[in-house]
């Protein structure tokens, strides 16, 4: 049986507010300690008040413990319990769905540019090819792109529980340089038009 636990708790005390410890079971954070997302349980109330806290600018500390974070395939003594975040100054995306008993689920997704709130292949794609950048690509360089950009530490996984998050930091001049490489050294190659 896995000793690992499901559910860390989050809590959030200020001046005029305190909310107790309310269970979550996904939280990633930048390296910084910024939150960056959190799928959090429990009611209607607390859910506004958390809004106010993240997205309304309220006053507030936010801890996190009972759980360890920590980058994928990373070392297991590098893993660190999350204690005190700090919220993203670009605000958060907030989604809701209602539960039984008067629970609620309520996830918080920074609206921090180059956030991806899963680091897939495919996810990485759709990141390079948003009107941000204007270097033009190919679906299959993405191995390669994705390999030298985490080389430059230009993709990032986020410190995470529950969840595979990353931060892409690379500007265009970035990916034209990584491109351009790529070409040059023949790790990418631009395949022939195919005959009519």
């Amino acid at each position: 049986m896995s000793s690992e636990r499901l559910f860390g708790d989050i809590e959030f005390v200020g001046k005029e507010i305190g909310i107790p410890a309310q269970p979550f079971d996904k939280l990633a954070i930048s390296g910084r300690g910024e939150l960056l997302l959190l799928s959090v349980f429990c009611d209607a109330m607390r859910v506004k008040q958390i809004r106010a806290i993240l997205c309304g600018g309220a006053k507030a500390v936010a801890n996190a413990s009972g759980i360890k974070v920590g980058q994928p395939n990373a070392n297991e003594w590098n893993r660190h319990t999350p204690g005190r975040l700090t919220p993203s100054s670009e605000g958060y995306q907030v989604s809701t769905h209602k539960l039984g008993y008067g629970l609620v689920h309520a996830m918080f997704i920074t609206r921090m540019q180059g956030f991806m709130p899963v680091v897939s292949e495919e996810s990485l794609w759709q990141e390079l090819t948003d009107v941000r950048y204007t270097t033009p690509l190919l679906r299959e360089w993405v191995p390669h792109i994705e390999k030298t950009l985490r080389q430059r530490e230009l993709l990032e996984d986020a410190h995470a529980f529950g969840c595979h998050c990353g931060i892409l930091s690379a500007s265009t001049k970035h990916l034209d340089e990584v491109v351009s490489q790529g070409l040059q050294q023949y790790e990418l190659i631009i395949p022939r038009p195919m005959a009519v």
